[in-house]
Order: structure tokens, then C-alpha cells, then sequence
């Protein structure tokens, strides 16, 4: 369907709060780039932490908009955004207590331990992980009682930049169920269960759908970043589904792989599916009256960064060098595995303290051998995640791969061989801010629903075709390396 204001002016600015940084695109109502601005910042790793500044994440999102609006010539009719997941106390001035607690962030772990399994409600849709919001909470109130006292809402980083964007506290329902207290099923807070946990259910934010209005801009943020007051913000969702969005996925039976930092596998179903026994998860999706089968993996591209750091390789030197060398190799790398994540594993295995462990290698292996393990080594795990989807009863229609990682050609070639599905690659990569832009014009009306928006912002130049040797090649090498995966695996139980 084609958009109801066809007016050629009109743009849609998108926002992408990720771990590399602050992406701020603005596109016209086809979905193509009008212009693009990014800001970093910093974010702050010890043992167990991962934190930034708020206000920092603030001046990097008021600094990436007003950059993209003074090249822009059009007229920005809505403003989109999406975060990584991560938590914020806030006052009763709705100002930050302490950091952003990062996904990343493993401190609440022994808060997740301490929460019997017999009194966590299978409606969440999950087993708790120190990146959920519930045990975060329980341990800001173990360690600083005094400001958990004084704490009037806890909030998603995205829920955060739409209150300094607008002036409203919201959560969307995908958002939602990251707290580890949120009724999948029904679309609702368990406010029992928190209850119980002796935490306040008061902090708890008001829930909306995603595809829905948040607000509209302020008269402060418009005077800084050029943005008129009257643009309403969309509710919008964490970066992974909306990336999910971004490259198309909206309909049952779709497939999203986001690869950045870590991989994020999204697959749209009609109904709430218990996969949790089996490590995966199960979300709201953005689009209404669906759910989305969910597995976020450890750190994909965050691990293929240290060792390329290792080496002493950049994508600027020596990285094309490697990966035609690693593409000459046989699938199996000569026999080099490669098990676990920089980070610990996450999906489906859930194993936080997990090391990378490295088997096969002799005084042939070269860097060639171990980057291509590496790279095999997630493809293996996206395979048994969408093994389990399939296992649950669900069909499988579609692959589409998003994110920066879909740079990487070799890894592409090797997830479809792996998976044994062709692949779409979207026209552009940058999916999580296409994705909030996607949502902000139908929450604006420039499109009916999400399905028209789909069909005309998003494209696939690119198909990548399964190659039937390797197929068959990495479906018998996939067996040995399940059986060395559990002997890797019995080590952390």
C-alpha cells in the first residue's frame, strides 16, 4: 500500500542507542537515508559491570538528531527510538539514581540464584538472568536501601530517552517482559510475584503497545535539536525487535538474525509458546496479536572483535587478507572448534561464566583456522536455537539477516550452508534505527499498519543461496561438534 502522505519532504527520524554508540538516521516515507549522524560514548567494563553515564547517553542523542536535521531538508513528521537493554533508577525528579545498568552487567547474579524456582510464574516467559530488571532491583535494594527508598519508577534505557524526549514515563509490552515480571501471556505486570520478592510494584511503568505514542517532542528538546515541538515519539521496543522489524520480519513464520555485538534470533509466532526448558525465550512482538520466539546469543561480534584484536588485525589492515584465507578453507576448519562466547554463553545454554575453549589445533592451524571456527562456532548455535523454534511447532518461512555482522560475506555464506535456508540481506544494515523509524510512521499515519510500512521501506538486493555440498558437509560436522559441545558443557555443570 502506498503511503498516505506521499509529499516528498517528509522524512522520519530514527534513533539506535547500541553498544557502539548513538545511530540517528532521517528517511523519507520509502525508507532510504536522507541523512545519518552517530556520537559515541562511554561505557564503563570491570569484572561483572557494564554501565555508562545517563546523561551522557542524553548529550549523544541530542548531539546525533540535531547533527542529522542540519543537513535534512525536509520535515521530520515522527521520531522513532530503540536502545540496548539496560536498567535506570529514577527519583521522584524523574532523575537517574546511579548508572545505566547494561545488558552485559552480571551483578545481580546471585539476586537470580537466590529467587526459588517454584514461586517464578511461567507466564514471564523465561528463566531469570542477572540482565533482567527483577534481580537488578533486588539488588540495588541490597546494596543501597537508602536510594531504593527514594526510587519512583525503573525504567528501560529507551523509556528513559523518550521521558527526556517528551516528558512522559512509558514501557512497550516487549520491553516489559526483560523486567522478569511481566505476564506474557496476558499483557500484563505480576504484581504478585514482585510482591512476594518484598519489592514495591509502584515501580513498575505504565505499559503500552509498541506501535503506539508515546508524546510529542518538548520545547526544550526541539530548541536543541531543530525537531518540532508538535512530533509525536512512538512507544517503539528494545533494539534487537525493532532490528527485527528493521529487515522486514513482521509475519508468522519469519526469521530475523540481527548481528552486532552479539546475535539476536527473532521468530514471529501467533501464540505464546513455552520454550523456556529449552533456553530459549518467548516475547510480546511488536506487531499487535502476535509473539516472538527469542534468542539472544552471547557476544557473536563482540568475540570476533577480541580475536581479530588478538591477532593485531583491523578491518582496515589485514582483515581482508583473513577472511580470504578462511573462505579457501574446507568447511570444519580442519577439524579447529571453536565453543563458547567472550562474555559467557546466553542462549540457549545460559551459562554466564563459561570460557572460550579452542580443540584441533596442530602446527598446521594458521589465524585462518581459528577466525572461520569462530565463525562456525555461532553458526552452530544458531542452529540448534532454530532447531528448538521448529521442535515447538512453528514454521519456518524465512531468514533475514540485519546488522552490521551482514558485513561480513564469509559468515553469511557459512549461517546459510549451516542453517540450510537461502538468506535475505536487506538494502540497508543499520536495521534498529530503520526499524524505529518503520514504527514511528505508523504511529504518525503515514502508513495504515506495520505490513504497508514493510512493503514499501524495506528491500532485498541480495539473496544468499545455500550451497548443497557444504550443506551436506556441515550437517555431519555439526554432529561431532554437538558431541564435543556437551563434553564442553559438562565442565560448568
Amino acid at each position: 500500500m502506498p503511503p498516505q502522505q506521499s509529499n516528498n519532504s517528509l522524512s522520519i527520524v530514527g534513533i539506535d542507542v547500541g553498544t557502539q554508540g548513538v545511530r540517528c538516521a532521517c528517511y523519507d516515507v520509502q525508507g532510504n537515508v536522507l541523512s545519518h549522524a552517530q556520537e559515541n560514548y562511554d561505557i564503563s567494563s570491570e569484572k561483572d559491570l557494564s554501565y555508562a553515564n545517563p546523561q551522557e547517553l542524553w548529550l549523544a542523542v541530542l548531539s546525533a538528531i540535531r547533527r542529522t536535521q542540519e543537513v535534512t531538508g525536509s520535515r521530520p513528521v515522527a521520531v522513532g527510538i530503540t536502545a540496548v537493554i539496560g536498567t535506570i533508577f529514577l527519583d521522584l525528579k524523574n532523575e537517574p539514581v546511579g548508572p545505566a545498568i547494561l545488558w552485559a552487567d552480571q551483578r545481580a547474579k546471585h539476586q537470580c540464584r537466590a529467587v526459588p524456582n517454584q514461586i517464578i510464574p511461567s507466564s514471564i516467559g523465561r528463566k531469570l538472568c542477572p540482565e533482567h530488571f527483577l534481580p537488578r532491583m533486588l539488588w540495588f535494594k541490597e546494596h543501597f536501601l537508602g536510594d531504593y527508598q527514594k526510587t519512583a519508577v525503573v525504567l528501560s534505557v529507551k523509556d528513559w530517552l523518550i521521558y527526556k524526549l517528551t516528558g512522559n514515563i512509558v514501557c512497550d509490552q516487549v520491553t516489559a517482559c526483560y523486567y522478569g515480571c511481566f505476564n506474557v501471556r496476558q499483557g500484563v505486570w505480576e504484581k504478585d510475584f514482585l510482591a512476594e520478592l518484598d519489592l514495591k510494584p509502584s515501580l513498575l511503568p505504565p505499559v503500552r503497545p509498541s506501535i503506539s505514542l508515546a508524546g510529542r517532542i518538548s520545547v526544550d528538546t526541539g530548541s536543541i535539536t531543530g525537531l518540532p515541538t508538535d512530533c509525536p515519539v512512538a512507544v517503539g521496543g528494545p533494539d534487537g525487535s525493532v532490528g527485527s522489524l528493521g529487515v522486514g520480519v513482521s509475519a508468522t513464520g519469519g526469521c530475523a538474525i540481527i548481528s552486532g555485538t552479539t546475535d539476536v534470533l527473532t521468530c514471529i509466532c501467533d501464540s505464546f509458546v513455552d520454550v523456556v526448558d529449552k533456553g530459549l525465550i518467548v516475547n510480546r512482538s511488536l506487531v499487535p496479536g502476535k509473539f516472538a520466539i527469542t534468542a539472544t546469543l552471547g557476544q557473536t561480534g563482540g568475540s570476533i572483535n577480541a580475536l581479530l584484536q588478538f591477532f593485531g588485525i583491523t578491518y582496515d589492515s589485514g582483515f581482508d587478507c583473513l577472511q580470504d584465507e578462511a573462505s579457501g578453507l574446507t568447511p570444519g576448519s580442519d577439524g579447529v572448534f571453536v565453543f563458547g562466547a567472550y562474555g559467557g554463553l546466553r542462549a540457549p545454554y545460559w551459562v554466564p561464566n563459561a570460557k572460550i575453549q579452542i580443540i584441533g589445533i596442530d602446527e598446521t592451524s594458521t589465524k585462518a583456522h581459528l577466525y572461520r571456527a569462530f565463525l562456525e562456532n555461532f553458526s552452530f548455535v544458531l542452529k540448534e536455537c532454530m532447531a528448538i523454534f521448529s521442535q515447538s511447532g512453528q514454521t519456518l518461512d524465512s531468514i533475514v539477516l540485519g546488522g552490521n555482522g551482514v558485513k561480513n560475506h564469509l559468515w553469511n555464506q557459512i549461517k546459510a550452508d549451516v542453517l540450510a535456508h537461502e538468506i535475505c540481506i536487506p538494502a540497508h544494515l543499520e536495521s534498529s534505527s530503520l526499524g524505529s523509524a518503520l514504527i514511528a510512521a505508523v504511529v504518525a499515519g503515514v502508513y495504515e499498519n506495520v505490513q504497508s510500512a514493510v512493503q514499501s521501506m524495506i528491500r532485498y538486493p541480495e539473496i544468499v543461496k545455500v550451497d548443497s555440498t557444504r550443506e551436506k558437509q556441515y550437517a555431519d560436522i555439526y554432529q561431532s561438534y554437538y558431541t564435543a559441545l556437551q563434553q564442553y558443557l559438562s565442565i560448568y555443570k
